[in-house]
Formats: C-alpha cells, structure tokens, sequence
C-alpha cells in the first residue's frame, strides 16, 4: 500500500523547531506540527502486498444497471469545476473555530486537530448481526475545504494496508503533494479502520509472538483434526485478547462503518479515494452501498476474488503474484551500473546478490526468527525506484559484514512496522475477507492446496531465480482458521462494485499490486469499472504523475470518466534545476533568498513543488538565539543526530558550521533514510538554514540550491 503518503521532514522539523522554543515566545501554533512527531511511524506508508498464499478465482459478477447519482452538496449549489488557485494552501485561514467550520447537519463531537482539521468519533456496533454485544469508537478526521465556495462534499481517502491509517493521511493531507484541485474541491475525511491508529480495538492476538509459535506446531498444511483443532485455538487467541470484535475485523464490517460516518456527517453521499487494499475497501463499499457514492477512483487495486482451482489457474496465479517481484527486483539490481554503487561488483551486481542470499539466515535470526523477513525484506525495498540504493547498501552490508540492518528497515515497511512473527491486522483482515467471499472451511482450503501445489512448484522452478534464492520455508498460517473460528460475517451476494462508475488506476511496473490483477478488477470483478493503464515505476501512483492526476480529479471534481483504456506514461522524480534566487523577508528583518519559483510549502520552508522526491529547503531563526539547543531537539525527538561536517567555512560574507544528518524511516514514515544538511550561521543572528532530500542527492541539492543560499544570506537586527 503509503504509499501515496510523502510527509515533508522539513515540516517535521517546524515541529521540533517550534518547540524547542515555544517557551520562549509564547507561541501555541505547534500544536498540530507536534503530531506529525507523534504519529510517523505508519505514513507511508506503504503497505505491504496482498496476501500472495491466496489460491482464488474471480467470481462470475452479476452486472448491474450503471446508476451514477450525484451528491447532495453541503451546504453549498453544485459548484463549476474547481480552478486551479493561485495561492497555496497554506493561505487558508489557520484560526478557524470549530463551530465555524463544523456544516449544519453533522452530529459528531469535533474537536480542533491542526489547520483546518478537526478530530472525533463516531460510535457503531461491534457487530451489526447482534448489536447487544455493545459498540466501538471509530476514529475519524476531515480537512476542510481550502475554498468553501469551490467546496462539493466529503471526500474519504484510504491509504491502503490493510493496517495503515486514513486519519494520519489526512493529518498531512496539504503536505504530501496533494494538488490544491483535491483539496479546494472537498472536505477530506480520514477513518481509521477497525484496529487500526485511534480506532477500537486495540489489535492483538495474544501477546507477543504466542500466536505464531502455536500455529508452528502445524506442519505447513493443517491436514489432521489435531492440527485443525491447533489452528482453531491460535484464533481463539484473537477473540480473548478483542474479544467479539474479533471475527468483526474484516472489510465487509469496516464498510459498514464508512456508512455510519456518512451518516454521521449528515451526507447522502460520499466520494472516495484509496490505495492498494484501498481499493479492495472501495469496491466493497459500492457493493454494499452503491446509492451511497458519488464518485470514485482506486489506485494500485488488486483482486479481492482472485482464485484458483486447476493447476493451470494456480501456475497463472503465481506467475501474476511473483513475476512482478522478480522483474522489479532485476530492475532495481540492473540500476546498480556505475563503481558509484556498492555491489556494483565489475557490473555483476547479481553475483553479489547471490552470495548474500546465502546469509539470510542472520536476517532471520534477527528478526524473531521468521524464515520470511527476508522476503518482505526484499518486497520492502521494491515499492519506488528511489529505494534501489537502500535495497543495494542492506545488500552490501549483509554480504561484507553480516549486518542485516538493511533488510530489517525494508521489512518493516512491508509489515507496517507490525512485525513478522507477530498476529498482525493485514494478515488478519486479508483472511477474514477470503472466509466472507468464499466462506471456505480449513479442511475445503487444505484439500485445494494440497491438490495443486507439488504440481505449481515444479512448473516454476527455475523461472524466478532471483527470489528463488531466497529460502522460503513450509510454515503454516493461522488464515484457513479465522473465519470459522470466529464466527465473521460473509458477504450477502456478489462482490462487482454495485454498477457504480469506478476508475482504477494500474500500474504496469507495479510490484506490488500488479497490473494484472488492477485489469482484472476493472474488468472482471466491478460491474462498471474502468481500467487507466500506467507505466510509472512504483506502487500506487497519484499524485507523482500529472497524466493521472488529470484523470483523478476529472472523475472525482467533475464526474467526467475516462474513454476507452487510456495510457498514463511514466514520470521520474522532478530532478533539480538551475536556480535563481529572490528575497524573501524573515521574521527578524533578516533577508534570505530561495529559488525563484520554489513554493512556500509552510511558513519558512520552501521547495520545488510538492511532488514525490522534491528537495525542500528550510529557513529558521532560533527564538533566543539558541541554536544548539534546536540542534538537541532534533537529535532527541526526530532522531537525527546532526554531525559537524564542515566547521568555519566562509560562505558569502559569514561564517558557518554545516552540520549533516539522517532521519530513519521509524520517524517520517517514509521507505528510506532522509539526509539532511544544516547550516549554522556563527554570527549575525543565528540562523539555521536547513537543505533536506528525500534521495541520496544532498550534495546536488547543496551545490544547487543549499550554498547559493548561504552566500546570499544578509543578517538583519535581531
């Protein structure tokens, strides 16, 4: 799945920044830039692929009369198409009340989370079968409109997972690249699964890695009604830590809750937005509520009824689900061409691969033992094509100094910082969803498996060589148990979308979610969906590619849809330009420059557009003149250490110590480490000038941008 989420650090450090000084002037506007350190760990995002072991075959759709309604606006007339504005975001009015920006008709307590953002709840049953069990708390959040009078409802977004939180997404709604299109047109609303960031229950499965060491007493296929009755209480495990919430998980019950938050907000309908097993979310959603939807588009889908039950169909499966991996995997390595990469190896970097492979048990070691970290290891390391350098050092490092610290970063990306061995609510939720679309019983999906997969194994051996050289070994799930041991519900009728228009955005370089299964949802699964084609090397697309946001915010704005099967062609990172510099005032009647044309993102930080990868530039004046106390911030709450890299160095008319740092994916939630560069004025005012990259470009990004920006630095009276 997050990864749409791109959270900019240099907004992470307004936090900090802010912080470290708020005592000193009084100022409360840290508030909501404090929780972007509280809730970095889950952004980006990305979630980790489908669950791969599923062995499923689309099911025949019953199609359904296409009846696109619209939504009733609140408050305000069906607008025209939303322009595109001339101010950012950031203009909007930051002191808005709540009861200013609450609409007639919403009953949910809202309580002020940040610019333009509002937090609550929203109660619904544990389980809508038998409502006496009691309720839940729901987790919810929206970001008002940027221009109300351009404003035409509620927009849900979903970031994917199963297990990352739509709440954190709309936390950072105007920082992650989001196009002022999106966020002048709707109010956004986050909500948190079930189990999932501020949403009841807390997810567990006992405690620890129990549930996994009792499901490893199962021999790969629980095929004995010992082994059966073992499975059956690794899930009771669920029920005693959740108890009925348990079985009360899955989609189907988490759809029924979007409803009751439309309901809560007084809409007779909703457009949505999702990810990955967003889209899975969405699908379900039209199904269940197709009058309910105004518009909808999905990104990086996959197939929820994706089946087999011959041996061809299983070897189809497979191929669908491992060759992507395999391509992306070759691609990442063939990247590595230059002296510059360290398993460069004369242009074999393969070989290099090869023999670390042979060291994945200390990755396993180091990761509770699982056996499969160094899979995920590797499918972490593959969402975008700015991760190849990091899959390319954890490699490197492996190899020459049996340190799998690489590979443990990567897989926790992929697990969404759950753990391996640990019960964890993607695995959870993908099982509970495969029992209420086939409603299968353990003994029915062992019978399958055992009769395809000698026969599927033997046809693919040899065929994926590079992640065959990974050692996966025969280890047993808890999923063929869930459903029935927990009594979930099932899905009343066919899973198509409802006749609802749905867009899905596919990807062909997609490792992930592959373009195949985006295909088949489109076309074989919803009753109305409509298939746009990618060629953009990562997983999920919007908003890194202007072709596609085109077609997004015409299908989601004005109810336009997509002709025909339209190709969306790849767009890399923007790559930094020549730059020249204008004024800008500081706080202190200081005079800075930065970039001509650079946007200002947040008070003080500027970069050269939202989109993915974007350097950022932050210019920032310690309260009180305390420098070093900022610089102690950043260490104890982003976990960055900034190092002295260069001290006195004479740049213009000052003299300035640049310090360097790393800000670890546990902070940022992004796939990769983030390099930073700190300019520390010595004299004059004590300016900190911060240069970050989202790449390993921080020297391009100094030469460029960083140092014409400290030569031109005039200080003013502080």
């Amino acid at each position: 799945m997050h990864n749409l989420l791109r959270p900019l650090v240099a907004l992470l450090f307004i936090a900090l920044l802010a912080a470290s000084c708020s005592s000193s002037d009084g100022s409360d506007s840290s508030d909501s830039a404090t929780d972007a350190v509280d809730t970095s760990t889950t952004e980006t995002e990305p979630e980790p692929a489908e669950d791969t072991e599923e062995a499923d075959e689309p099911a025949e759709p019953e199609p359904a009369e296409p009846e696109p309604a619209e939504e009733e606006p609140e408050p305000a007339d069906e607008p025209e198409p939303a322009d595109e504005p001339e101010a950012e975001p950031e203009d909007a009015p930051e002191e808005v009340s709540p009861d200013a920006l609450a609409l007639d008709g919403e009953m949910i307590d809202w309580e002020p989370c940040g610019d333009l953002t509002q937090c609550g709840t929203v109660e619904v049953p544990i389980d809508y079968r038998d409502p006496s069990l009691g309720t839940l708390n729901i987790a919810v959040n929206v970001h008002r409109s940027t221009d109300p009078d351009e404003r035409i409802g509620y927009l849900f977004v979903n970031p994917g997972g199963p297990g990352a939180s739509a709440v954190e997404i709309v936390t950072f709604i105007r920082q992650i690249g989001i196009p002022p299109e999106l966020l002048d047109a709707f109010d956004i609303v986050g909500m948190d699964p079930r189990g999932v960031g501020g949403s009841e229950p807390e997810f567990a499965c006992g405690s620890g890695i129990e549930q996994f060491e009792i499901v490893n007493q199962i021999d790969e296929l629980p095929d004995t009604a010992e082994e059966v009755a073992i499975g059956n209480e690794a899930s009771l495990l669920c029920e005693a830590s959740m108890g009925p919430a348990a079985g009360n998980i899955g989609t189907d019950v988490v759809v029924q809750d979007m409803d009751e938050v439309r309901k809560a907000l007084g809409a007779d309908q909703i457009s949505y937005l999702g990810f990955s097993y967003g889209s899975t979310l969405g699908g379900w959603y039209a199904t269940k509520f197709p009058d309910n939807v105004r518009a909808m588009v999905v990104d990086g889908a996959a197939n929820p009824l994706a089946r087999a039950e011959t041996v061809e169909e299983a070897i189809d499966l497979a191929r669908i689900t491992t060759g992507p991996i395999e391509d992306q995997f070759a691609a990442a390595l063939a990247s590595c061409n230059s002296d510059a990469c360290p398993i460069f190896n004369d242009g074999d970097p393969e070989a290099v691969w090869y023999d670390a492979a042979e060291k994945l048990d200390i990755v396993a070691d180091a990761a509770e033992g699982s056996s499969f970290a160094a899979q995920l290891g590797i499918t972490g390391s593959l969402y975008s094509q700015t991760q190849w350098p990091d899959l390319h050092q954890a490699i490197f490092d492996l190899n020459e100094n049996d340190d799998p610290s690489g590979f443990l970063a990567a897989v926790d990306v992929a697990t969404i910082g759950q753990g391996v061995n640990r019960a964890n609510i993607t695995l959870h939720v993908n099982c509970l969803d495969q029992w209420a679309l086939f409603n299968e019983t353990a003994e029915e999906q062992v019978a399958l498996a055992l009769e395809l997969e000698d026969e599927v194994e033997a046809a693919l051996e040899g065929e994926y060589p590079l992640t065959e050289a990974i050692d996966l070994p025969e280890t047993a799930t808890v999923c063929p148990h869930l459903g029935e041991a927990l009594d979930a519900p099932v899905l009343d009728g066919p899973y198509d979308g409802g006749g609802v228009p749905i867009v899905v955005i596919g990807n062909t370089s997609d490792p992930i979610t592959p373009f195949v299964q985006s295909e088949q949802f489109a076309n074989d699964v919803l009753s109305n969906g409509y298939l746009v084609r990618v060629e953009h090397p990562q997983h999920v697309v919007y908003p890194a590619n202007g072709c596609v946001n085109d077609i997004v915010h015409a299908t989601l704005i004005d109810l336009e849809l997509p002709e025909g099967e339209p190709t969306c062609e790849a767009e890399g990172p923007a790559q930094l330009a020549e730059v020249s510099l204008e004024s800008v005032e500081l706080p202190n009647g200081a005079t800075a420059v930065v970039p001509t044309g650079w946007l200002e993102i947040a008070p003080g930080v500027y970069a050269q557009s939202p989109a993915e990868n974007d350097p950022v530039i932050l210019v920032y004046l310690p309260t009180g003149g305390d420098p070093e106390g900022t610089l102690e911030a950043l260490a104890s709450q982003a976990g960055v250490s900034p190092e002295l890299a260069f001290e006195d160095v004479e740049i213009g008319a000052n003299v300035w110590d640049l310090y360097d740092g790393i800000i670890g994916p546990d902070v940022t939630g992004l796939p990769e480490d983030v390099s930073v560069r700190i300019g520390y004025l010595k004299n004059g005012d004590n300016v900190l000038i911060i240069g970050q990259a989202f790449t390993s470009d921080i020297e391009a990004l100094t030469e460029t941008v960083l140092n014409p920006i400290l030569e031109s630095y005039v200080p003013g009276d502080s």
